[in-house]
């Protein structure tokens, strides 16, 4: 009986110990996790609004532009950022960020230019879409299609696009490309009701 009742009270201080170092670590990991994602969207905001993005020679991204969230958006379904020049109040963008499913869990990031007239520029910021299909979203000349004006919604064809709305289908990826399509087109949308107030 001393034994049981000192091999269960060895479980139990154990069991705490690798609980506390188990929520130390995840909390830990939580910080830096969201720095990386954080850097991740500037990189990318940067590509996607001003077309560049160079890095110094340890390999750190040389920024020209902050972000600043608008957390307010959040609330009414808008995952969205103004985009400043360094050390300047000025905006010239916006950064938006859209999750949805194509054949799996998909965010992409989309810019606008500051008086929400134009796409500036789309980028995936994650994709599990299938190899040599839907992953192909990834492709500059599939990106490079969604800098259109917003006064509608875009279009996707299979053809070669014959208006400045339309947008190409990759093909064996409609699932993928519909996908896209669909979240640039809500979001965008969203966003020009929002962040016009």
């Amino acid at each position: 009986m001393g034994n049981m009742i000192k091999e269960t009270w060895l479980v139990l201080v154990l069991s705490i110990i690798f609980g506390l170092a188990l929520a130390f670590t995840d909390r830990s990991t939580a910080k830096r996790i969201e720095e990386n994602r954080q850097q991740q969207i500037r990189e990318l905001s940067q590509l996607a609004s001003i077309g560049e993005l160079t890095y110094d020679t340890n390999g750190k991204p040389k920024f020209k532009i902050e972000l600043k969230e608008l957390s307010k958006l959040k609330k009414q379904g808008l995952w969205a950022y103004e985009i400043h020049p360094i050390g300047s109040n000025k905006i010239i963008g916006y950064s938006l960020i859209a999750e949805g499913i194509g054949w799996d869990r998909l965010k992409i990031l989309i810019a606008l230019s500051s008086d929400l007239k134009k796409i500036t520029g789309l980028e995936i910021v994650d994709s599990r879409e299938t190899p040599g299909l839907g992953a192909r979203i990834k492709e500059n000349w599939f990106r490079e299609q969604y800098k259109k004006p917003t006064n509608r919604p875009l279009e996707l064809v299979k053809h070669k696009p014959e208006s400045e709305y339309q947008v190409q289908a990759i093909t064996g990826a409609t699932i993928s490309s519909t996908a896209v399509t669909n979240m640039v087109n809500k979001t965008v949308e969203l966003a020009r009701k929002l962040i016009k107030k």
